[in-house]
C-alpha cells in the first residue's frame, strides 16, 4: 500500500506538471516506479541563462 500512497504523493505534489505531460511513451516498468521519485523538486530554467548549466545541477 505504501508504494501507491507514495506515487499519489508524487503526482499530487506537482499536479499541473504531470497533467501537461504525455506519459504514453514511458515504459510500464518506469510508471510502476514513480513512487521512487519522492522526494523531488522541479527545476525551471531561467530564460536569460538558457545556455548555462543550472546551479542546482552543478550542486547535485
Amino acid at each position: 500500500m505504501q508504494p501507491l500512497l507514495d506515487t499519489l504523493e508524487v503526482i499530487e505534489g506537482h499536479k499541473n506538471f504531470w497533467q501537461e505531460r504525455d506519459l504514453s511513451d514511458l515504459s510500464p516498468a518506469f510508471l510502476r516506479r514513480l513512487n521512487e521519485l519522492k522526494p523531488y523538486s522541479l527545476v525551471k530554467p531561467d530564460p536569460d541563462k538558457i545556455f548555462e548549466t543550472s546551479a542546482i545541477f552543478l550542486k547535485t
